[in-house]
């Protein structure tokens, strides 16, 4: 998110845009490690409900969600950076961004609504 704060005219701010980029990436990979391991943990549990609806709708809450809070803050707020940079329109592609996460939310509140209604059903 740090790699459009320098123009990279030189070759200089493109080294520091790569640092900040690999730092950002390493760091969502770490993220995501830790959320696999803790994902293979509970799913080795007896009592842990296993669901394919259930995960879906986990998945999209939780891209959702992070679309949401990662698209106002950074596209709206800090103006960090925008879904398409280069284009004249990006606030276009910003706001088509946060609509479609927040059609991602809605479906994904649903799948989990209706996986709840048959759990509680039971």
């Amino acid at each position: 998110m740090l790699s459009v704060t320098l123009p990279p005219d030189t070759l200089d701010a493109k080294s520091v845009n790569m640092f900040w980029d690999g730092i950002f990436h390493a760091f969502t990979f770490i993220v995501v490690l830790i959320g696999l391991i803790a994902f293979w943990k509970a799913s080795r549990q007896s009592h842990t409900e296993k669901s394919g609806k259930l995960l879906a709708g986990s998945m999209l809450c939780g891209w959702a969600l992070f679309n949401l809070i990662e698209g106002v803050i950074n596209h709206h707020i800090f103006s960090i950076h925008s879904v398409r940079d280069k284009n004249a329109d990006s606030d276009f592609y910003n706001y088509a961004f946060l609509i479609i996460s927040a059609i991602m939310l809605t479906l994904g509140t649903f799948v989990l609504s209706r996986y709840y209604k048959n759990v509680f059903k039971r």
